[in-house]
């Protein structure tokens, strides 16, 4: 469709969405931004936050992403993020035992920081997506 735009959003691990929109909000690091089909070349940074990609027919899918890129190009929009959760579909009794074992991997991991920090990361962005279930 002409007035859509294609995206896709990937992880290291798997790709995480991909379809048409007419639009998607994404959290960048200067702050909040759309994108719809047509929009002008440019590559940005991602902060931590929800990407709302909105269809055009009144439904909105909600996926929190940790960082990463934003790419719009000729083909469209391709986020490419240190990790990715999707609203649709999530399993509070799974999230809930990730909080817990990142919780215990952060003790276990002491006063590292190098190893700490992604840790608390991961630990905040599933408690975002597990405030946004309830």
């Amino acid at each position: 469709m002409a007035d859509h735009l294609t995206y896709a959003i990937v992880c290291p691990t798997e790709e995480v969405a991909n379809g048409e929109a007419q639009m998607v909000t994404i959290p960048g690091s200067e702050g909040m931004f759309g994108v719809l089909a047509g929009h002008a070349p440019f590559l940005t940074t991602v902060s931590q936050g929800f990407v709302l990609i909105d269809n055009g027919q009144g439904q909105v899918d909600k996926i929190h992403v940790r960082g990463g890129f934003a790419e719009v190009n000729a083909k469209g929009l391709m986020l490419v993020v240190e990790g990715a959760i999707a609203l649709a579909g999530a399993d509070r009794k799974h999230l809930q035992s990730r909080l817990e074992h990142l919780s215990e991997a952060i003790g276990a991991a002491g006063d590292d920081e190098a190893r700490v920090a992604p840790l608390k990361e991961e630990r905040d962005a599933v408690e975002m997506v597990l405030s946004e279930l309830s």
